[in-house]
């Protein structure tokens, strides 16, 4: 039975998501990452994460995405087991410096 618990505390981390933001100037980056497992995305799918962070008017000139669909290898791999991410590259007004 403890092997058990020392297993799921072991695959615990697995299960976190991150998402963030990075500003230079003008030129600003957000991203977020989920984690699958057997087609199960823990907590939720990226992609809506990502574009929540981008805001209204700014102009997107990349966006970069990992395969997510269960028609490729690499789609199929990474749905049953992998981490997925979703990268946004936008064009806005420098943000503030914080106080």
């Amino acid at each position: 039975m403890k092997k058990y618990a020392y297993c799921a505390l072991a695959l615990l981390p697995l299960t976190a998501s991150c998402a963030g933001a990075r500003h230079n100037g003008t030129q600003h980056t957000v991203h977020a990452e989920a984690f699958h497992f057997l087609g199960i995305t823990i907590p939720s799918d990226e992609n809506p994460r990502a574009w929540e962070m981008v805001p209204e008017g700014a102009e997107v000139t990349t966006v970069r995405s990992s395969p997510s669909d269960w028609t490729s290898v690499l789609g199929v791999i990474s749905n049953l087991f992998g981490i997925s991410y979703t990268e946004i590259s936008y064009e806005a007004p420098e943000v503030p410096a914080a106080k």
